[in-house]
């Protein structure tokens, strides 16, 4: 995720800089850049979001969040380009 002021970057299976095995995250701004090593961190949005369907609830996502990003990929989507290869 690329912003103004720096960016984060997921690598799930390679770090060619820190030669960890992978889950690394990286945070980097114009201050630093932190390296965070997410092997052993929980991530409770999977079963929460899962839950949320079976019960019916809005732990993990409300249901404005949900629409909205629905209604971004739709945009998106309209507006995206056929890139034409040449081989």
């Amino acid at each position: 995720m690329l912003g103004t002021e720096g960016y984060i970057e997921v690598r799930k299976y390679a770090d060619v800089a820190v030669k960890k095995a992978g889950n690394n995250l990286f945070i980097v701004d114009r201050k630093e850049a932190r390296y965070i090593d997410c092997n052993n961190l929980t991530l409770p949005f999977g079963a929460q979001f899962v839950a949320d369907i079976v019960n019916r609830t809005h732990v993990a996502q409300d249901q404005a969040q949900c629409l909205l990003a629905a209604e971004l990929v739709i945009k998106a989507q309209m507006k995206a380009q056929v890139a034409h290869l040449k081989a």
